[in-house]
């Protein structure tokens, strides 16, 4: 093999292609591979599309199955699995030159014909010489380019060398007295970071210290906050049109909203509250991926990473523990590029450490701009328009809601919501859409058909079934005689 050179495939159970580099921790039913179904084993002949792959055995017989009734052999499964390693231990930074490492990387690798000019300038950026480059791409490529091979070995010390509390002292200090609209000066707001760490008996920072901690802030938050949203929006970059999708999972949509509904108790029908929910569109096909609802107070982590898990994955099991399984919903995948607002729930550590780790590229919305996500903008409206039709609707405001008393008309519970929605979804996805004259799941369907398509790309990636795990933050305690340590001096018994 050539210097220039890279193999096909990465290896022959799993069928990463250098023309598509993918992530460790997915799985793609490509010719050659070998599977196992109906208790039987096969290889991949040829797959036919995201809802049917063909399959031939030793003897010769072939077969059409559902990909996602195919499994894959144990041994590929252990090929594919990411190595664990305390995400914790990094900084927010080396993510994200982390991130930019495998994007440089990514790009070289699935260039048809790499020149020396392509790995030179590969070099400028990564700041190493040209032979290591070579060497950087073949342990890439050897990991499926996994997040985890771009991160250092050991974390370096911190760039912040003060004690924890004098930095919440700083940073509580910028949020409360200096992002105002009356605009302190930044010796006000060292005397007040110094009185405040005086009175608690720490040593204040010098005033160069507190500067430095004022750069270091978002500065179109901080002249929001300062100046106004007006002088903000001049800060950041104007884009005119969406720039759409050229195939499905190129870019995604995702937003949380209020159901506009009460709900009740399963067992006696009391109200319980009030439901959220989390919707997924693909800006290609137009086709909803995927949603979550829940009873939390609001919109949060854990119905975001719900939602991206429901979308990602395959839903015949999903539909068939809701007496569903009639229903034709054979969308799964991995987005590209996930576009969301700028909501704490989509900002949270987990769901940015999750979206990293499986090198989804993330578009945060300008806040105040509903503008530049009329797509999932105009499918979270239809949605509400389906339950305002429900007994117990509290509709969208007190003017539309009348005398109406939603608490004494509420009878649907959270399962039967979540049926409701999978039903007006289905309704959704088989109805000709106006921006693209086609129904959104025969659009989607449809591409993966396409006669010219590179057989590695006809069937979608399959992510790993404990995809939620990646997205919700978890710490890993060893369980002993006396229980467990849950926050350094709290210990957990067993109740025997």
């Amino acid at each position: 093999m050539t210097q220039g050179a890279l193999p096909l495939e990465r290896h022959a159970g799993v069928g990463f292609r250098h023309h598509k580099a993918g992530s460790a921790m997915e799985l793609r039913l490509v010719s050659g591979v070998e599977v196992e179904h109906a208790g039987q084993r096969w290889r991949v002949e040829r797959p036919l599309g995201p809802d049917a792959v063909l399959l031939r055995n030793e003897t010769g017989g072939t077969v059409s199955a559902d990909p996602t009734h195919v499994s894959f052999r144990a041994d590929e499964k252990t090929a594919c699995h990411p190595r664990a390693f305390d995400e914790r231990s990094y900084t927010d930074a080396q993510w994200a030159e982390a991130s930019r490492r495998r994007d440089i990387l990514v790009a070289l690798a699935q260039l048809p014909t790499r020149t020396g000019s392509n790995v030179d300038a590969a070099a400028k950026e990564l700041g190493v010489r040209r032979r290591r480059v070579w060497e950087i791409l073949r342990e890439a490529e050897a990991s499926g380019f996994e997040i985890a091979g771009f991160l250092p070995k050991r974390s370096g010390p911190k760039a912040k060398r003060l004690r924890s509390g004098i930095e919440a002292i700083i940073a509580h200090a910028i949020e409360q007295h200096y992002a105002k609209g009356s605009r302190p000066t930044l010796t006000s707001l060292h005397s007040e970071i110094d009185r405040r760490c005086r009175a608690a008996d720490l040593s204040p920072p010098s005033y160069r210290t507190v500067q430095a901690r004022v750069r270091d802030q978002d500065q179109i938050w901080l002249t929001c906050r300062r100046e106004g949203p007006k002088t903000a929006r001049a800060m950041r970059l104007l884009t005119g049109s969406h720039p759409g999708a050229m195939a499905p999972w190129d870019r995604v949509q995702m937003d949380s909203t209020p159901c506009d509904i009460r709900l009740v108790r399963e067992i006696d029908r009391t109200v319980i509250g009030r439901a959220n929910g989390t919707f997924a569109i693909d800006i290609y096909s137009r086709a909803v991926l995927g949603f979550s609802c829940s009873l939390c107070s609001g919109a949060s982590t854990v119905t975001v990473a719900i939602c991206l898990e429901h979308a990602c994955l395959p839903k015949d099991a999903w539909l068939t523990r809701r007496e569903l399984g009639r229903l034709h919903w054979p969308i799964y995948g991995k987005p590209a590029i996930l576009e969301y607002d700028q909501g704490p729930e989509n900002e949270a550590r987990g769901i940015q450490r999750g979206l990293k780790r499986h090198g989804i590229k993330t578009k945060v919305r300008a806040k105040g701009h509903p503008e530049q996500h009329g797509h999932i903008e105009r499918l979270v409206g239809t949605m509400m328009k389906i339950v305002h039709e429900l007994p117990g609707t509290t509709f969208s405001n007190v003017n539309e809601r009348g005398e109406s008393e939603p608490d004494k008309l509420a009878c649907l519970t959270l399962p039967e919501l979540e049926r409701v929605l999978a039903l007006a979804i289905d309704s959704y996805n088989h109805t000709t859409h106006s921006a693209t004259g086609e129904r959104p799941i025969d659009r989607y369907l449809a591409y993966y058909r396409q006669p010219e398509l590179p057989d590695a790309e006809r069937i979608p990636p399959r992510l790993r079934t404990d995809l939620l795990l990646d997205f919700l933050p978890y710490e890993q305690r060893a369980l002993s005689r006396s229980g467990f340590r849950l926050s350094g001096s709290i210990t957990a018994r067993s109740i025997c």
